[in-house]
């Protein structure tokens, strides 16, 4: 069997699972060894050929000195997210492994300028609004396109909730195009403390 037989080989594999998982919106995890022989990089110890790497969005490769140590380390390395090495620790008595610190710090996304602003039409006290993407412009005070503001709330719908508990949506109404924005209240789980 030649080299490129068994990455294109692999590669296929690999396509066909990852077109699986982007169908359904689903995340595939493959457990796969490595081999024994070291490696100047530590992905390249992933058995197999590259084609295993070359279409997967991602890889992490869990590492421990001996086999019964409590420690160890997990490399990650992906299109989406930057490379880290992570160290971890495994709890004896629940045998679950928790991390201890990570050689690089998880990148976080900068502040967006005009999801803080849109963030600031609602609050607690004034939890929805709702108007035509010209208005919305007009209330944020921006200088952008009205298309390209509603494209970027579209796209960033998900991140303006998580980060600024603001649900948005954009629908289409007979009186023309409607933006609806709703403060929504995250309350704390309610805890029953029994003596």
């Amino acid at each position: 069997m030649s080299d490129s037989y068994s990455y294109s080989s692999d590669y296929e594999v690999i396509g066909k699972l990852k077109q699986f998982a982007d169908r359904y919106g689903v995340c595939v995890l493959i457990v796969h060894h490595t081999r024994k022989q070291p490696a100047g990089d530590s992905f390249e110890m992933i058995s197999g050929t590259t084609g295993l790497l070359g279409c997967a969005d991602g890889a992490l490769l869990m590492q421990k000195e001996k086999r019964t140590d409590s420690r160890a380390t997990l490399e990650v390395v992906g299109r989406d997210q930057p490379d880290q090495r992570l160290y971890l620790s495994k709890e004896q008595e629940s045998l679950v492994w928790g991390l201890d610190h990570a050689e690089n710090e998880l990148w976080k996304q900068p502040p967006d300028p005009v999801l803080e602003a849109v963030a600031k039409i609602v609050s607690a006290d004034n939890r929805e609004w709702e108007g035509s993407p010209t208005e919305l412009a007009q209330a944020i005070q921006t200088d952008m396109a009205v298309n390209r503001l509603t494209k970027h709330l579209n796209v960033n719908a998900n991140r303006l909730l998580e980060e600024h508990q603001v649900k948005y949506e954009n629908k289409t109404k007979h009186a023309g195009r409607r933006i609806r924005l709703a403060y929504m209240v995250v309350e704390a789980p309610a805890f029953e403390v029994i003596e």
